[in-house]
């Protein structure tokens, strides 16, 4: 595995290739925990779970390519959005929509990773909700968060 695997939980990769492997993948979760826990470690390890080229009996290779891209961040179907300056504003939602639109390049499953999700801007979040409302197919929707009391009730309740 990756080198933050001390941060990633076993036990919640193996609940996820469990869901994968029956075809009951919902298309969006919410991770919730303490700042610097593993939150978006453990996501960017479903993000290989669910693209793995070669998959292994524990999970994911992390050799293959699509592993490799999704390590280094340079994965064309694998988005990654982070609060600029202070908030995650409604542009940033706006370009996950259009993502999410289209056919993805090489992946099995687009992945969209959103962390600090309680950073959303109100519009943001209201954006966000159409997207949790009306998921594309083949697409999977990763948020993290500190502080799950500044989410939305109606975004945890769709994850």
């Amino acid at each position: 595995m990756m080198a933050a695997e001390n941060l990633v939980s076993k036990e919640i990769l193996d609940h996820f290739d469990s869901l994968l492997k029956a075809k009951h993948l919902a298309h969006a979760y919410l991770f919730v925990g303490p700042k610097r826990i593993g939150k978006s470690e453990t996501a960017m390890s479903v993000a290989k779970l669910v693209n793995c080229e070669r998959p292994t009996k524990e999970g994911f290779c992390d050799a293959c390519s699509s592993c490799i891209k999704i390590n280094s961040l340079r994965h064309p179907d694998v988005h990654v959005v982070a609060p600029s300056e202070e908030s995650i504003k409604i542009e940033d939602i706006r370009e996950i929509l259009t993502q999410s639109q289209l056919r993805s390049f090489e992946a099995k499953v687009k992945v969209f990773l959103m962390t600090d999700i309680e950073r959303l801007t109100l519009e943001a979040s209201n954006a966000l909700l159409k997207t949790l409302e009306e998921p594309t197919k083949d697409t999977l929707i990763l948020l993290t968060t500190s502080v799950v009391d500044r989410v939305l009730d109606t975004i945890k309740s769709r994850c």
